[in-house]
């Protein structure tokens, strides 16, 4: 199956060997990032410019939960065993647990988030609009780590995988590498 986020505010999923339509979801605002999936519960997730972000059976194309956030959410969420980390335009990072479809914490941040969070060496990264890196242990969803950079943080991390340098790349179009955060 695949399933794609539209700029007419709808997602949609289709059937991978022939593209027949399969569902069509209606949002209240554009997707503009990535849809994540969470293979135990059978989910596709995705954030909206409503203000969402939603999970849906991805065979049926039915509603398991939509959560407001306090604005735009930009980033492709991440599914870390239970939870699911959403980046929103709000100044929040929401960590989500999917067995129990509750918000568990939400991690403030100076900036708006547009990062994607990302899973780095069983940890969470995720920058902000503020020039912060911040490090999640999905064991206790606390904060273990920061790195202050001079710029807005507007993608995700990543990390090399010979170099074992980090990347961070900012809104002026500069990329940071950094060895541990």
């Amino acid at each position: 199956i695949v399933v794609v986020g539209t700029n007419d505010s709808t997602v949609v999923a289709f059937k991978a060997e022939n593209g027949r339509m399969l569902w069509s979801f209606p949002c209240g605002g554009a997707v503009k990032a990535s849809i994540a999936f969470d293979a135990k519960r059978n989910l596709a997730i995705w954030g909206s410019h409503d203000g969402k972000f939603y999970g849906v059976d991805v065979l049926s194309g039915k509603e398991i939960f939509s959560i407001k956030t306090g604005n735009t959410v930009y980033s492709t969420p991440l599914v870390v065993d239970d939870f699911l980390y959403v980046a929103s335009t709000d100044k929040f990072l929401y960590v989500f647990d999917l067995e129990k479809k509750e918000i568990v914490r939400k991690i403030r941040t100076h900036g708006k988030l547009y990062s994607s969070p990302r899973l780095i060496d069983g940890l969470v990264y995720f920058g902000s609009n503020d020039g912060m890196v911040r490090v999640l242990d999905p064991k206790t969803n606390e904060l273990c780590n920061t790195l202050a950079l001079p710029e807005r943080i507007t993608c995700g991390i990543t990390k090399s995988k010979t170099e074992n340098l980090f990347y961070a790349k900012t809104y002026d179009d500069q990329i940071f590498a950094f060895s541990s955060v």
